[in-house]
């Protein structure tokens, strides 16, 4: 047996409190990482909410009025995708001498992806135009 003879590595003790420290450094910073991860998609669902739902007004207002009925549609799959695109279409004002017809309607859009609602719009069309 070799009394005095240095052994070269480290010991279980100082792996394990090695370790331990590397493992309370990182734990925060993944925390972060995974925040900012889940920050980045969000970010990404509303622009393309915002696309979509700007895509769906202009539709809208390039149909006219007069073609646009009252009441609520629901287009799942909208923009090829797990969107669903909720419109509801309301008369909210009839002037004297329109013979009682709404010469506004207001256009509400809701966008939702997975049953979570993303983003939202709501504006007025007039007879006549926007």
């Amino acid at each position: 047996m070799r009394c005095g003879r240095k052994q070269d590595g480290f010991t279980l003790v100082e792996v394990v409190i090695a370790v331990s420290l590397l493992v309370i450094v990182l734990v925060p910073f993944m925390g972060a990482l995974t925040n900012s991860i889940m920050m980045l998609y969000r970010g990404r669902d509303r622009s393309v909410a915002s696309y979509l739902l700007q895509q769906r007004t202009e539709e809208i207002k390039n149909g006219g009025y007069d073609n646009l009925p009252v009441g609520e549609a629901v287009f799942p799959n909208y923009g090829g995708s797990t969107w669903t695109l909720k419109q509801n279409i309301t008369a909210v004002n009839s002037m004297p001498g329109q013979g009682g017809s709404p010469v506004v309607k207001k256009v509400t859009l809701e966008l939702d992806k997975n049953g979570n609602m993303v983003d939202s719009l709501t504006f007025l069309l007039y007879k006549g135009g926007i």
